[in-house]
């Protein structure tokens, strides 16, 4: 099988084995892996011998193969886990910040969405609390706002204030 290329470089599948190729169809990095993800920002995520680290476009590692799980990188970071929790792997130095959530999702207009005993709210790059994991539900930011749920009351967060505003549904 075959995935969509990005930037450049096609994710594929041999046989029980993952790796890339280039747009003539030659094998730039040869299916080895046990899982991997598409390439961005000049990595994919890629798994060998039960932990995931990222591969750069020549097949060298980029990170190390220190991780549970680990997203694509997105703004910079990409959601991680480690010893059974989710944190932020900074690409610049590969610093791993957060560790201590349910579930991470990528980063999006700068925070990255998290959860925590059920609740969710967002992170800086830096691992810092922007919001705390109050929300029944929260999305990712988009057009610099983000919908979300305390409680009953659905509404919008804005990314410049990181206030919640409560919409009632209009018909």
């Amino acid at each position: 099988s075959a995935e969509p290329f990005s930037e450049g470089l096609a994710l594929v599948r041999s046989g029980a084995k993952y790796g890339f190729i280039d747009k003539t169809g030659e094998k730039i990095i040869p299916p080895s892996y046990q899982s991997a993800g598409s390439f961005s920002e000049g990595c994919a995520p890629v798994k060998a011998r039960g932990l995931w680290g990222c591969v750069d476009k020549s097949g060298k590692t980029a990170v190390p193969f220190d991780y549970e799980e680990l997203l694509p990188f997105r703004e910079g970071a990409a959601p991680a886990k480690k010893d059974g929790r989710w944190g932020l792997l900074l690409k610049d130095g590969g610093e791993f910040r957060g560790g201590v959530y349910e579930e991470i999702y990528p980063v999006s207009e700068g925070l990255a969405r998290v959860k925590l005993n059920g609740k969710y709210g967002f992170i800086e790059l830096s691992g810092k609390e922007a919001l705390p994991p109050v929300y029944s539900e929260a999305f990712p930011f988009s057009g610099g706002f983000a919908t979300a749920r305390l409680g009953d009351k659905y509404g919008f967060i804005s990314r410049r204030t990181l206030a919640f505003k409560e919409r009632p549904y209009v018909s």
